[in-house]
């Protein structure tokens, strides 16, 4: 005889199922904005880090190209550089319109305009002061497009601090949070470097950037030689033949001088427009070197040859100090000034000593 032992099932009631569903309710309505903080907070950190990686593509497109895209062709221009659609360049993954802003005022005004840049071969006569930022947000459209904005309304957003909206403008009537403001700030000024080439005694040399066409280096800071190109830039420099001489990349400020048929090192790195006399002795012979000649000089005098002379009196000056027996020694009969105690000749001896000229 099989005896089946029942089991009994209790069910919930009304009221106790409408007692969990008001716990997790509870438990959705504290948990759920947590939840989509931390999915906002992700957003706009994978957010930073696009526009971050957007910033060095552009820098990368311009030093590669010698070319600033301009607020209507910025997205082509990376897109092409970092192999990705257009439409990924302009927009954030949660569709958002981003923005490439540029401070429309000086040297962009001027030079930039509302279209892209490129380099040439005459360079840029004044240092290129120009800031771009990519501005994107996570959760509201923005109120401001691709665009050249004046100074003050660039300054607005450019100084606005992390997390907050900027102040005035077009801003006021914003519904968006500061802190959904995503800005990525660029200063491209650092990018350029000083290029001086002087033709001195001897004859005018020739130089060509990124060509093999060279042009003639003027006398004196004239011209194109006094000029700004983008780091990287190739320089190449060529005798009175437009033989090319050498060839170098721009990484910093620099001059060159053509004298006596080579081009040779600054004297001093680096120049200014308006250097305080005491700035160096390189500095000087620049500006000494660039004067005009006087203009009733009796035998044809000018800066650059008497430049010229200057530098061939110091390297006779130093041959004639390391003469041997040394010059500046005296053994007459009798006088107590010998070599080893005549200070003039202590001093140059020891200066062509420890520079290598004499051993």
């Amino acid at each position: 005889m099989n005896c089946e032992k029942k089991s009994s099932r209790r069910a919930f009631s009304l009221i106790e199922l409408v007692g969990v569903l008001a716990v997790l309710a509870v438990l959705a309505a504290s948990l759920v904005p947590v939840m989509l903080k931390r999915l906002d907070r992700a957003a706009w950190l994978a957010e930073s880090s696009s526009l971050s990686s957007l910033a060095d593509g552009l820098t990368q497109h311009i030093l590669r190209r010698y070319n600033i895209p301009a607020p209507t062709t910025w997205a082509q221009a990376l897109a092409a550089e970092l192999n990705l659609a257009p439409t990924n360049i302009s927009n954030t993954p949660r569709h958002y319109a981003r923005a490439f802003i540029v401070e429309g005022s000086g040297w962009v005004n001027l030079r930039y305009g509302s279209g892209p840049w490129s380099q040439t071969a005459a360079g840029e006569p004044n240092q290129p002061n120009v800031r771009i930022m990519i501005v994107s947000t996570i959760a509201k459209d923005l109120p401001v497009v691709s665009t050249n904005l004046s100074s003050a309304a660039f300054n607005d957003i450019w100084s606005a601090p992390a997390g907050n909206k900027p102040a005035s403008g077009f801003w006021t009537n914003w519904t968006g949070r500061g802190e959904d403001l995503v800005i990525q700030r660029m200063n491209l000024s650092p990018l350029f470097h000083r290029v001086i080439l002087v033709s001195g005694g001897g004859g005018q040399g020739y130089f060509s950037i990124n060509t093999n066409k060279p042009d003639a280096a003027p006398l004196g800071l004239i011209g194109g030689t006094n000029t700004f190109y983008l780091d990287g830039t190739t320089l190449s420099l060529y005798d009175t033949s437009t033989n090319l001489q050498v060839r170098e990349v721009v990484r910093s400020d620099m001059s060159r001088v053509f004298e006596n048929g080579m081009w040779r090192d600054q004297i001093n790195v680096g120049f200014t427009n308006s250097p305080p006399a005491s700035s160096g002795l390189g500095l000087l012979a620049a500006s000494f070197f660039t004067n005009s000649a006087p203009a009733n000089a009796p035998w044809g005098e000018n800066p650059q040859a008497l430049l010229g002379l200057m530098v061939s009196y110091m390297d006779g000056y130093i041959a004639w100090g390391a003469t041997s027996p040394q010059c500046f020694g005296y053994t007459g009969p009798g006088n107590s000034y010998d070599n080893g105690n005549f200070a003039p000749y202590n001093e140059m001896n020891g200066a062509l000593t420890s520079s290598g000229v004499v051993p």
